[in-house]
């Protein structure tokens, strides 16, 4: 099974192609993106909401009640920017989206509303 060079990110596979046009040569390089699995209707978040912590369990911090509650979540697919969220929060959960590496468990929040027309 082909790993990861932990250094450079990058790994070594072998695949064929179409080449009758000859435009790929030996020992070419290339940077590919490859996409193997795709979900649709799924849950997700910004990378950056989820945090792990010292036995590898991922959480984010959910806001209820003016709380950042700390909430364990399984994770799924991902992408560079997107993670998906399999279970622990539903579509209506409200989660902290900044300066989470601050926030603790019942930590007191401030929710800041971008909308105009409503003022708290």
């Amino acid at each position: 099974m082909p790993s990861v060079n932990s250094n450079s990110g990058l790994t070594l596979i072998e695949i064929n192609l179409d080449n009758k046009d000859h435009f790929f040569k030996e020992n070419m390089f290339a940077r590919i993106k490859l996409l193997v699995n795709r979900k649709e209707n799924v849950l997700t978040v910004p990378k950056e909401f989820i945090s792990t912590d010292s036995n590898n369990k991922k959480y984010l911090y959910v806001i209820e009640n003016e709380i950042a509650l700390k909430t364990f979540v399984t994770t799924g697919m991902e992408s560079d920017s997107m993670i998906e969220i399999s279970s622990g929060i539903n579509e209506n959960t409200i989660v902290a989206s900044g300066n989470i590496s601050h926030l603790k468990d019942n930590s007191k929040v401030l929710i800041w509303n971008n909308n105009p027309k409503e003022v708290r």
